[in-house]
Order: structure tokens, then C-alpha cells, then sequence
């Protein structure tokens, strides 16, 4: 038992180092202006949450074209939100699904899709927009993992949340969608 503390010892102390280099991830964007953006939550003097009638927490995230997308700055749309991985067998079975209701859909609704860079590379999500699924809506990169923190914490994947033009989440699905599961949440958002 002596000989084995150590042991434990030192392996917790490399996950704590690990842990916290990770939480300072810098998740700034230098614009060629100098300007520097820093991306992730943002904190607003609004109460949020990640359940059906919270506010959805406001995020600012840089799409793999290199867009800067806000959530705050999209009020006045509803907004479909589906948080997606390369690793995720569901999210590959499922992004055709959400890319037709997008085209459907057109400027009814705004739909992006929030890579978890922070578990795999950014290659690996840019494969949704470039590969053979060829998503036509924004998809942006959570390179540190607090959005999603913010709003799936010790959910599994895929999971969606559909949120109406005042920002208020009006449903979520955890796992898989159909394509009738997700009309119903997109209709659901439309009539709010």
C-alpha cells in the first residue's frame, strides 16, 4: 500500500496540472486589424440556463470559415443549436436530417452547429461542412468546452436546443433526432 501512494499521488496532481492548463485554453481571435476578439460565454446581466423556458446563455464562437458568430446578436430569429462531434456515430446519421430542415426552413430559422473542437481536432468538424455531408449552415468551433459546459453539462451526445426569437429555450433533444422529432421542435420555436 505504501508504494502505491505515491503513485496515486502522482497522478492526481498530473490530472489537476492537466485540468487547469485546459481551463486557461486561450480562446482569443487576432483579427488582422489587431483587434483581438476572445470567444466562448459571455457574461450577461441575464439570468440563463440550459433548460426548456431559461434564457439560453449568450456565446460568442468562430465558424470554421471564420465568421464570429453571437448568439445574443441572432434575437429576433429562432435558432436551432445542435452541438456535434466527428467521434458521435448519432451526429453523422443525424446531420443530414438537420441540413435538409435547413434548406426547408431557409431564413425561417437559423441553425448552427457547435463543433466540441476541445475532444477532437478541427479538422475532424470541418469534415461536416466540407465532406460528404457538406452543411451549408454556420458551424462554429467550442475549442475549450465551456459552451458546451454551459449547456449540456453531463449530457450525452448528440443534443439539440431549439431556442425562439426572444432567446428562450422551448425544447432540447438529448440524442438522436428524427426527422419528425426535429420539425416538432422547430415548429414548436416558429409559433413563439
Amino acid at each position: 500500500m505504501k508504494k502505491i501512494f505515491p503513485v496515486i499521488l502522482l497522478a492526481f496532481i498530473i490530472a489537476v496540472i492537466v485540468f487547469i492548463e485546459i481551463d486557461k485554453q486561450d480562446t482569443s481571435i487576432i483579427l488582422k486589424t489587431g483587434e483581438t476578439i476572445t470567444t466562448g460565454l459571455v457574461v450577461t446581466e441575464e439570468v440563463t440556463g440550459n433548460s426548456v423556458g431559461d434564457i439560453a446563455p449568450n456565446w460568442r464562437l468562430q465558424s470554421f470559415s471564420g465568421e464570429i458568430i453571437e448568439l445574443a446578436e441572432l434575437r429576433g430569429n429562432p435558432v436551432m443549436i445542435d452541438y456535434f462531434a466527428d467521434w458521435c456515430p448519432f451526429c453523422h446519421k443525424e446531420f443530414p436530417f438537420i441540413e435538409a430542415a435547413h434548406q426547408s426552413y431557409g431564413d425561417d430559422v437559423v441553425f448552427i452547429g457547435i463543433h466540441r473542437t476541445n475532444t477532437e481536432s478541427e479538422e475532424r468538424g470541418a469534415f461536416f461542412a466540407t465532406g460528404e455531408i457538406g452543411a451549408t449552415f454556420p458551424l462554429v468551433k467550442d475549442t475549450s468546452g465551456k459552451v458546451y459546459g454551459a449547456y449540456a453539462i453531463g449530457l450525452a451526445m448528440p443534443i439539440s436546443f431549439f431556442i425562439d426569437s426572444n432567446g428562450v429555450i422551448r425544447d432540447k433533444v438529448i440524442g438522436p433526432k428524427t426527422p419528425e422529432r426535429l420539425d416538432e421542435a422547430i415548429q414548436t420555436i416558429l409559433e413563439h
